[in-house]
């Protein structure tokens, strides 16, 4: 099945367009620059206007550009702009001729890989590394939820190539394999990392923003079931007024909703780095995506 790709000159108009009710006018004229290898008309075509009026609300909205933190936009990919627009197969291929010398290294050796920076996105553990024949890398921590669908254990680690434009980490079942057994040394690799996690590494000049919740929440959607926000990572102990983890989120919820911050509690979210949560939800919102404080959902962008 072929995929649409966007341009970034294009993704640059279609917010404001979408918000018009034009996505078909969008596509149509996006022209030869689709990508698909055939001439401008076929975006005329009433088979692809007919799947294109078939696309979902979440779908027609992940066209949206999102907004990435400092260190997705270092390793953002071309030509693709979310899972189901993405030009996979060109980008895999350019990342499979990159690592080609990575065949010929010998035995893992932890010491001779350098970690150049290592970080939190969405929630997930991740190291940009230096190999000892000068290729640089990305590889994450799983967290498993996808296991079912994946095979990715939580703590396993896999390599990716870099992030599509909404955020999404560029992982297919070919980059997958990659560290299952198609490539010697970076399986060894992730193998280490299973086993050993990060120590071990070389870590001179190492730049590490993985204990502040500042750093992992930075441009990122967070929400009341986002992935480290969870009663292990609050010491519920230090709130002036007891609650549960479900009052805590209404009242979060409804925090946002009124602007009334004195529902949020200071302390207690000290193992996510942060010593005054009321304050930090006070000054670091950039966009509400959803709230209902009866069921206590929230989701919010923080900058």
């Amino acid at each position: 099945m072929q995929r649409l790709i966007i341009t970034e000159e294009e993704k640059k108009h279609i917010k404001g367009l979408y918000e018009q009710k034009g996505l078909v006018t969008i596509l149509k004229g996006l022209g030869k620059n689709l990508g698909l290898g055939v001439e401008k008309k076929v975006v005329q075509n009433k088979q692809l206007q007919s799947k294109i009026s078939k696309l979902s609300k979440s779908d027609k909205g992940s066209l949206i550009p999102k907004l990435l933190n400092s260190f997705e936009t270092e390793h953002l990919l071309k030509n693709c702009y979310n899972i189901n627009y993405c030009d996979s197969k060109t980008i895999f291929n350019n990342f499979m001729e990159k690592i080609a010398n990575i065949a010929k290294l010998s035995k893992f050796e932890p010491t001779s890989v350098k970690i150049l920076n290592q970080t939190n996105v969405a929630g997930r553990e991740i190291i940009n590394v230096l190999l000892p024949n000068g290729e640089k890398i990305l590889m994450y921590k799983s967290s498993g939820q996808n296991v079912a669908t994946t095979g990715k254990k939580v703590g396993e680690w896999f390599v990716i190539p870099g992030f599509a434009k909404n955020g999404w980490f560029f992982k297919t079942k070919e980059t997958i394999e990659l560290t299952k057994g198609g490539n010697k040394y970076l399986t060894e690799f992730s193998n280490y990392l299973y086993e050993n996690g990060t120590k071990g590494l070389s870590s001179g000049g190492v730049k590490s923003t993985v204990n502040t919740v500042t750093d992992i929440m930075k441009g990122q959607r967070v929400s009341n079931r986002w992935y480290d926000w969870k009663p292990d990572n609050i010491d519920f102990s230090k709130f002036t007024n007891k609650m549960s983890f479900d009052d805590l989120n209404k009242s979060i919820a409804t925090a946002i909703q009124t602007k009334n911050w004195s529902l949020i509690p200071r302390a207690g979210f000290e193992k996510l780095g942060v010593l005054n949560m009321r304050e930090y939800f006070q000054n670091n919102i950039v966009k509400i995506n959803d709230i209902d404080p009866v069921t206590g959902r929230w989701s919010v962008i923080f900058k």
